[in-house]
């Protein structure tokens, strides 16, 4: 073998293979690579837990609000998106909401996205509650004609702060 026919980039990777392959060196990882195996486990049983847990109560939440209709694949189709995020919800009320949500999408109801679920995970109760009583301002009844869309005026910080806590 003549120098010109030494590649340095085959002798390094063959001097990594042999050093990842030394006991010294598995004797070392061991540990680490049984550390990430225990902790994608947990995450597993965790992400489980939530599926096995809050899915079944939100779903049945749904059941009545569907009332015995049956889904299609295609509502089936426009609710699976949502069910990761709805899974990791464990209070109640979210979870009322949550059902709300998925048979909106499932029904097609004009102007309800699958992207509301992404906000709605984001939501704490109160904060839901909030915008619930925000949508009760904006689409009730006016004495005036505004010229736009329903829910589409403008609020001030006042009357939000009102919508928010009247005794503020």
């Amino acid at each position: 073998m003549s120098v010109s026919d030494f590649d340095p980039n085959a002798a390094a990777g063959e001097i990594v293979r042999e050093a990842l392959n030394s006991e010294l060196v598995k004797d070392s990882l061991r540990p680490t690579a049984q550390n990430f195996g225990q902790i994608f486990g947990l995450i597993s049983d965790i992400a489980r837990f939530y599926f096995e847990d809050n899915l079944p109560k939100i779903f049945k939440k749904w059941a009545r609000q569907r009332k015995g209709k049956p889904l299609d694949e295609e509502a089936i189709r426009r609710v699976l998106p949502l069910l990761r995020d709805a899974a990791m919800q464990s209070d109640d009320e979210l979870q009322e909401r949550w059902a709300s949500l998925l048979e909106s999408v499932a029904t097609g109801a004009n102007g309800v996205l699958p992207s509301f679920g992404q906000t709605l995970s984001q939501l704490t109760p109160a904060e839901a509650r909030y915008l619930d009583r925000i949508w009760e301002r904006v689409s009730a009844p006016t004495d005036y004609c505004s010229g736009k869309r329903e829910g589409r005026d403008e609020l001030s910080f006042f009357t939000l702060v009102d919508i928010y806590n009247p005794k503020l």
